[in-house]
């Protein structure tokens, strides 16, 4: 595919990332009220910071190893197979993690369904595997897959978000739009690849995942940090009011 077809693809990809979100905002502030969207921001954010952890930069990395490999068919089903199970096997990880700690925090544990579909999307978004397509170049493809689902979640919002009690659909939402992707990038894949799980070598990969995780852990706790300390500080709040009023 020529460098110019990837740049439209890849912007026509970039738009829909801001003007859909813009489409359905409005609404969804209106319906589930601030303290809602609140709610299921401060979860989402959270389960961001687990699912940067689990992916351990391996949407960077994958792309160029894919890239590397994609004209040796061996060498692309041994790469692909490592990646996929590390990611699969870290997200299964981080998922379970991430329920103890909202079971045990009290501050999460009265979001807890939020929080199950929350590790569902984290382990849902190892099976996504858009590294592979970026590696081979089917920029064409996850453009069109992303963009229809992308469609059918603004369509989901209008159709199904009618109450504030809606937050944990409006979440749900999210992950099963997460689940469609996966679904179809999966069958897509067996058109380029399959899983050889025998004489598996993971450990080379570790040291260069561990150098682009540390640059997506610092950027996602530079975006996405401030909105989990006022998570916690809202709580802290309303019980030092709550408190203030007793006494």
């Amino acid at each position: 595919m020529s460098i110019k077809k990837n740049f439209f693809y890849n912007a026509i990809l970039s738009v829909s990332q801001l003007i859909l979100p813009m489409v359905t905002f409005p609404y969804v502030t209106r319906i589930l009220l601030p303290k809602g969207l609140g709610d299921v921001n401060f979860v989402d954010n959270i389960v961001q910071y687990f699912m940067v952890v689990a992916a351990l930069g391996i949407p960077l990395y994958g792309t160029r190893e894919i890239a590397k490999a994609k004209n040796s068919p061996e060498n692309l089903n041994k790469v692909f197979t490592e990646l996929f199970f590390l990611h699969v096997l870290l997200s299964f990880l981080l998922s379970s993690s991430f329920l103890f700690a909202a079971f045990n925090i009290s501050t999460l544990r009265d979001e807890f369904t939020l929080c199950i579909i929350g590790a569902g999307i984290i382990i849902t978004n190892s099976f996504v595997i858009n590294w592979l397509f970026s590696g081979l170049e089917e920029f064409g493809y996850i453009t069109k897959v992303n963009l229809i689902v992308r469609l059918l979640s603004v369509a989901s919002v209008f159709i199904f978000i009618k109450s504030p009690a809606d937050k944990n659909l409006y979440y749900a939402i999210s992950l099963g739009n997460m689940v469609l992707i996966a679904a179809i990038n999966i069958h897509y894949a067996k058109k380029f690849v399959v899983l050889r799980v025998n004489s598996l070598s993971l450990r080379k990969h570790f040291k260069p995942l561990i150098m682009l995780f540390s640059l997506s852990i610092c950027t996602n706790a530079y975006v996405l940090l401030d909105s989990v300390i006022l998570g916690f500080l809202k709580i802290q709040l309303r019980l030092d009011i709550t408190q203030c009023l007793c006494v």
